[in-house]
């Protein structure tokens, strides 16, 4: 993919796959409120009409 292209669901498909990701793409997610590191509420909708990568981990 060169710089400043815009990445279509294959190139990105390629990435994740390469580094063994799970990823869902092009998938639309209901909308939740999580907070952010800071503290702050975030809504979903908030990124509405933009790529988003939401990364979540857990340590139990």
């Amino acid at each position: 993919m060169k710089y400043g292209s815009k990445p279509t669901r294959e190139s990105l498909s390629r990435i994740f796959k390469k580094e063994g990701g799970l990823v869902m793409l092009l998938t639309q997610m209901q909308n939740v409120q999580l907070t952010d590191l800071n503290g702050k509420k975030v809504s979903i909708s908030d990124f509405r009409g933009k790529n988003t990568l939401i990364f979540m981990w857990a340590s139990w």
